[in-house]
């Protein structure tokens, strides 16, 4: 991928290394602390420090979008019915978008 420029967005609530290694994607790839792949056709590098994600600058709003960062996930759950087995497949599947 070459060295690119990279930018700080937030990242609350989600956990990189599980969203990427779920099983929903599988074209990304460990890369030191963090992951190439492609948005859009696009290479793009990803990486989490804490709630702050490091994303290829020219992909920022591109990346925001295919981690769905603009959804509330804890408000989303909020309208789960209280059932324990969803219960805990949320508490199992924490962090992942």
């Amino acid at each position: 991928m070459g060295h690119r420029k990279l930018s700080r967005i937030a990242g609350e609530g989600i956990d990189l290394a599980k969203s990427l290694n779920s099983g929903q994607v599988f074209h990304w790839t460990q890369h030191g602390k963090g992951f190439v792949g492609a948005i859009d056709q696009r290479p793009c590098y990803l990486e989490q420090s804490g709630n702050q994600l490091l994303v290829s600058s020219d992909l920022i709003a591109e990346a925001r979008r295919y981690l769905a960062l603009d959804h509330r996930i804890d408000e989303i759950q909020r309208t789960f019915p209280d059932d324990p087995t969803l219960s805990a497949a949320v508490c199992y599947a924490g962090g992942i978008r």
